[in-house]
């Protein structure tokens, strides 16, 4: 069985065909697929408004591939008003598979690295939204905060890839393969038994492929 494992997509109700293609060709392709966390952002619009958005076009074709459904910091279980099986069979904040000999633990890992929305904003995701479209205007719009920004993420995404590592090194069981989201920075380390996905947008394509126990990180 041929599986396809990505995470960080962020959609939200702005609907852009090439990507929507472009994953739509990824799903038809596979048997089965798991989405780790973040497929649409809370944070920059409503499921409301992303579930009536052409996206929703892609939730027949992935309920037809058993998908499982992880939850991560952008996309919480609450965010979603009881509607958590529109596109998927089966939600959890982890989960865990065989394929071939190899057994895999999969989880987005925010509830790892805790970042500031665990702590407090994602409590009133319409208070965070207000502080994101700030953001993004601020961030698109003057270039020193743009520097900024990119230079903050970029070693922000660094701890959360470093502590993502470090507790797969610790909490593991023998054999067993760690696949994260949550840092957008593509890793596969075999010898660790450590994936790290990256993120599946318009500009940053990544995602994992398993078959029979054979790992691919496109």
């Amino acid at each position: 069985m041929k599986i396809l494992i990505f995470s960080d997509s962020h959609l939200t109700h702005k609907f852009d065909r090439e990507l929507f293609d472009y994953i739509s060709n990824l799903i038809k392709d596979v048997d089965q697929v798991i989405i780790n966390g973040d497929f649409w952002d809370g944070y920059l619009t409503t499921y409301r408004r992303f579930i009536k958005s052409p996206w929703k076009q892609l939730f027949p074709l992935l309920k037809t591939k058993n998908t499982v459904y992880i939850y991560g910091n952008h996309d919480r279980k609450k965010f979603m008003h009881g509607k958590h099986d529109l596109f998927s069979v089966e939600q959890a904040e982890y989960y865990e598979f065989k394929s071939g000999s190899r057994d895999f633990y999969v989880t987005h890992g925010h509830l790892i690295y805790p970042t500031y929305d665990n702590i407090f904003f994602f409590r009133s995701p319409l208070f965070v939204r207000f502080l994101y479209k700030i953001f993004v205007f601020l961030t698109n719009q003057i270039t020193v905060f743009t520097k900024m920004f990119k230079k903050a993420e970029y070693k922000k995404n660094i701890k959360k890839l470093a502590a993502l590592k470090n507790y797969s090194d610790k909490d593991k069981k023998d054999g067993q393969y760690f696949i994260f989201g949550h840092s957008h920075i593509p890793v596969l380390d075999l010898l660790e038994s450590f994936i790290s996905l990256g993120s599946l947008q318009k500009t940053t394509k990544s995602y994992c492929l398993i078959e029979d126990g054979n790992i691919i990180l496109k």
